[in-house]
């Protein structure tokens, strides 16, 4: 493991600097990358496992109740122990997660297996961002809206390679492939991910006492809770039309998995752009 930690953040872009952000940023995305894997494929697992309409929507969300509950508790972990430690059990986490569910043989153990890999993506976000934050410090806008293309890229790639390897080699072969990959980047980010720049002095304590009373405050900001309903209703429906679509053009329209991907990715062409132009509009 590289020993060179020191370097300081600057506003000069060098090497250093696209290293580490193209290490967080493939953590980012492939943490969709994976949470995603199995929607365009979730007609082929059904029926090889029998699977009702209700069960393949568990095995869909199942992800999203290990995530939502460790995203608070997530960020905590961040702030104790440093965002290269959090990217690096996230990376290993997926890549464990994703291979296992290529064994699954029943809906049980696949929504288990779907669950833990939610809980493992749970601090993905909080980590990445504060790599962002402290190694682009003047260019924190843009560097966050790059960043935040890994949600729709990952769905761009899962819709790109797992229909087609699907087809070819069946849908557990895909799950075996594809998790071999944040495995991969676990060991590049190992060796090449430096730690938080200061790290020789820890605090007795990461949490201020004063850190739940602020949370529960947030509530009483109707502002704050009226984004927070925007943001609720408009992620449900832009991850309910990215969790079903493959499966509706597939089961009532008849088309082939690789043609669902195809589809799909013309709309999430069209989102990576808006992200880019929002982003810089934020930094003026």
């Amino acid at each position: 493991m590289k020993t060179e930690t020191m370097v300081q953040p600057t506003s000069h872009i060098t090497r250093k600097h696209i290293t580490i952000f193209v290490l967080v940023y493939a953590c980012y995305l492939l943490s969709f990358f994976s949470r995603l894997l199995i929607n365009p494929i979730i007609p082929t697992i059904s029926v090889d496992l029998g699977l009702t309409k209700a069960q393949m929507g568990g095995f869909m969300s199942a992800f999203y109740l290990g995530y939502v509950l460790t995203n608070l508790p997530g960020g905590l972990l961040t702030d104790k122990l440093g965002y290269r430690k959090v990217i690096l059990g996230t990376l290993l986490a997926l890549g464990v997660s994703t291979l296992l569910f290529g064994t699954v043989t029943s809906y049980n153990t696949g929504f288990m297996i779907r669950v833990l890999a939610g809980i493992d993506s749970g601090a993905t976000f909080s980590a990445c961002l504060r790599a962002i934050f402290e190694w682009f410090p003047k260019n924190k806008g843009m560097a966050t809206g790059i960043l935040q293309t890994g949600t729709t890229g990952g769905l761009l790639l899962v819709n790109l390679a797992a229909p087609p390897f699907t087809e070819q080699h069946g849908w557990q072969y895909t799950f075996f492939i594809m998790g071999l990959i944040p495995l991969v980047f676990f060991a590049l980010s190992f060796f090449y991910l430096p730690n938080p720049v200061q790290t020789d002095k820890p605090k007795a304590s990461s949490v201020p006492s004063t850190f739940w009373r602020d949370v529960l405050s947030m509530f009483k900001n109707r502002n704050l809770v009226l984004l927070g309903f925007s943001g609720f209703f408009a992620m449900a429906a832009t991850w309910g039309t990215a969790s079903w679509t493959n499966n509706y053009l597939n089961g009532q329209l008849n088309l082939s998995l690789v043609t669902d991907g195809r589809f799909l990715d013309v709309a999430v062409c069209h989102c990576l752009c808006d992200r880019q132009t929002a982003d810089r509009l934020l930094d003026g």
